[in-house]
């Protein structure tokens, strides 16, 4: 039998081995088998609207982190450790662990979520996050004690996903962590590792949180928040000097109200400096852009301009 014969049987194209052949025949084989099984989970990427990933599960177990399901998907699947996906059908969410690659497939834990943590970020904005949640004390009574007062002194060890948002939390961030909605306990963040469980900017976060006071004055039970603010008002407001126009060869400087993505449809505006709440443009010093309009847009706000001459 010679490679030529393999490589028409099996139809594989550009192999420099046997091996190699054989490899690609059964990574095909593999794929026809994961639209073929029935039990297989089409579970939805975290954070997506239409990318969902099949997932065959071969065993289930119970072990420090909680429920898990022992899983294989296709390396065209694109996964990372702590990447989270959603099935619509239990209405679960889980997060990958001890991810392996093979010559085959993607080898790995699915680990179930077992709450949804909620804060505001420094805009106001409610977050959540689905983690996995464990305990992180020591076998003690969970309670300390002076002449004022008793305090809680359990910790909990947080693994979810890094984010945009996660990336930013920071330690005394305070949480309510509890299915006790009437008496919740709030923690708080004493520890957070970003890099040890990352790869290339992704991964997962560990974070341990201790148990802190209620403060009636600032946490908000009914929305579940700790250090509640009002959510800003999502009206966009962007203010400006002088009218809506530009000299050829000015600038101008746009301020927003709350934070916001600009952009600009004219090539002959340049944009000077931009951050989430300012933008400064500069326009060509060329007479024949005189009259042009153009617009200058923060989401869904735009902003019709005009550019006039020097006098």
């Amino acid at each position: 039998m010679t490679i030529d014969y393999i490589r028409k049987i099996q139809n594989a194209k550009d192999s420099p081995s046997k091996q190699k052949t054989l490899i690609e025949y059964n990574k095909r084989r593999i794929a026809r088998s994961y639209e073929e099984n029935l039990e297989n989970m089409h579970l939805l990427r975290y954070l997506t609207e239409d990318d969902y990933v099949s997932i065959s599960v071969h065993h289930q177990k119970q072990e420090d982190w909680g429920w898990y399901l022992q899983s294989t998907a296709l390396l065209s699947s694109d996964l990372c450790n702590g990447d989270t996906f959603y099935d619509e059908d239990y209405k679960d969410y889980f997060i990958i662990k001890n991810l392996q690659r093979t010559m085959h497939f993607w080898d790995f834990d699915l680990v179930a979520c077992n709450y949804i943590l909620r804060w505001q970020n420094s805009n106001r904005v409610v977050c959540e996050q689905p983690c996995v949640i464990i305990s992180a004390s020591q076998y003690n009574s969970g309670e300390r004690s002076n002449k004022v007062m008793t305090l809680g002194t359990n910790q909990i060890m947080v693994r979810m996903q890094i984010t945009d948002e996660t990336l930013i939390l920071k330690s005394d961030k305070r949480m309510f962590v509890d299915y006790d909605k009437t008496h919740p306990k709030v923690y708080r963040i004493t520890r957070i590792d970003t890099v040890t469980r990352a790869w290339n900017g992704r991964g997962y976060l560990e974070i341990v949180f201790t148990e802190d006071t209620y403060n009636v004055d600032t946490d908000n039970i009914e929305e579940m928040l700790c250090d509640y603010l009002p959510e800003a008002d999502k009206d966009i407001q962007i203010s400006y000097r002088g009218e809506p126009e530009i000299r050829k060869s000015g600038v101008k400087t746009f301020t927003s109200n709350i934070p916001v993505t600009w952009s600009v449809n004219a090539s002959y505006i340049t944009i000077v400096e931009m951050d989430d709440m300012h933008l400064k443009i500069k326009c060509d010093n060329d007479d024949t852009v005189v009259g042009n309009t153009f617009d200058v847009v923060a989401d869904t706000v735009s902003i019709n301009m005009k550019v006039v001459g020097l006098l």
